[in-house]
């Protein structure tokens, strides 16, 4: 079955080659902000200024002790363990945007 952005781009007389690959691109970057980034266990490498004991506006607990702490990326909050870097959670901002 084609797909409608295929079609709309069909119509305008876009090659099909073009628009069979514009369409796979959009696809493909239209999902990748919706994701995660990182998954629980995964090890992260990111800049240690980066990380944050809390963030305000949001309903997370104050991490205290070095031995976590929140990354934010893109859509999600990752909780570190510090000593590994590794993902413990990885929370939606939507679920715990206050303002």
């Amino acid at each position: 079955m084609i797909s409608a952005a295929l079609q709309i781009a069909l119509s305008l007389g876009v090659p099909a080659t073009c628009a069979a690959t514009f369409v796979q691109t959009e696809s493909k970057s239209e999902k990748s902000w919706k994701d995660p980034r990182f998954a629980v266990n995964d090890v992260i490498d990111v800049d240690q200024n980066a990380l944050q004991s809390h963030y305000p506006g949001m309903d997370l607990p104050t991490l205290t002790g070095d031995e976590e702490a929140y990354y934010r990326g893109n859509e999600f909050i990752y909780r570190v363990q510090l000593k590994t870097m590794t993902v413990i959670e990885v929370v939606p901002i939507g679920s715990v945007l206050l303002y």
